[in-house]
């Protein structure tokens, strides 16, 4: 029996043995497996932080993209503004000379065309019985009649 009880013996340290390194297995392949969760959840909270910056960084990319074409838009309005504004004043210059040119020189420089007229005697009864002449007298007042 002893060699029975031997036998049960060695038997039964190698089953405890085997009971202790099962334990420590599953206790390792638990620990891995915690481990590997946190690892992950890391990760994605890592990747996530990245996906937020980058979305970030795009954003800021896109916003300063459209500062600068509305910049270059309000730049040439108000170019064209500019530029249309001279056209109106070089075709109000051009209207202007074109309108003075054809009138001649001013009317205070024109010699005086106004002829003096001797004294006739006009019927007031009788208009027929006196010719009359008129005469045009320009000046810078305008255009008299004079009879």
């Amino acid at each position: 029996m002893c060699e029975f009880s031997n036998i049960c013996g060695m038997t039964g340290d190698g089953v405890l043995s085997f009971i202790v390194e099962a334990e420590e297995r599953r206790t390792n392949l638990r620990l891995r497996e915690e481990q590997d969760a946190t690892y992950r959840a890391s990760l994605e909270a890592d990747q996530a932080r990245e996906s937020q910056r980058q979305e970030e960084e795009e954003r800021l990319e896109r916003e300063a993209a459209e500062a600068e074409r509305k910049r270059k838009e309000e730049e040439e309005a108000q170019e064209r503004a500019e530029r249309e504004a001279a056209e109106r004043e070089t075709d109000r210059v051009r209207m202007r000379t074109e309108k003075v040119l054809p009138l001649g020189d001013d009317p205070e420089k024109v010699p005086d065309v106004a002829q003096e007229i001797d004294s006739y005697p006009l019927s007031l009864t009788s208009p027929l019985a006196v010719p009359r002449q008129v005469l045009f007298r320009y000046s810078s007042f305008g255009i008299s009649v004079l009879l």
